[in-house]
């Protein structure tokens, strides 16, 4: 009569089988990931444009000049400056100090800008030169953020 033993182990079978799922798994994350990546991506810079409105608000009442951040569009980028040339038109120009820049990567987006001369300037007692709103969007798209400033008080506010 033959001694069975009890056989441990796990065949090669199982092993493609779980390899395969493993695999199905991942390649159904991949996407949402990505998607995710971009997503945060885009709400971090959201949230570096509200940084920034916020300081050149804070600096215009601290030193009783008016300050400014103006949207360029066309270059993906932002310009937070100081009002000097002509502080009575409310919009960047030649002969302003710049005082920060930052730009936008390839995967992220400027959606729609509803501030005058696409530019907000934050007057000496903190309100803004004109209400109005800017989007920030992925370049996968899907999901929007706006800015918005309201002109009587000067605040800034970031939703989803």
């Amino acid at each position: 009569m033959k001694n069975w033993k009890k056989q441990t182990g796990v065949t090669m079978m199982e092993l493609v089988i779980v390899a395969v799922i493993i695999g199905v798994m991942a390649a159904l994350a991949v996407p949402s990931f990505l998607n995710f990546a971009s997503k945060m991506e885009a709400k971090s810079k959201a949230r570096n444009v509200v940084s920034t409105l916020r300081q050149a608000r804070s600096k215009a009442i601290s030193e009783r000049v008016q300050y400014g951040v103006f949207f360029d569009a066309a270059n993906r980028r932002y310009l937070f400056f100081k009002d000097k040339a002509n502080p009575g038109n409310y919009q960047f120009e030649v002969g302003d100090s710049i005082v920060g820049r930052d730009t936008l990567t390839a995967k992220v987006n400027y959606g729609g800008n509803t501030f005058t001369n696409s530019t907000v300037v934050f007057k000496t007692d903190g309100s803004a030169s004109s209400s109005g709103n800017l989007q920030i969007l992925p370049a996968s798209g899907g999901f929007t953020y706006t800015i918005d400033v309201l002109a009587s008080t000067g605040r800034v506010k970031l939703t989803d």
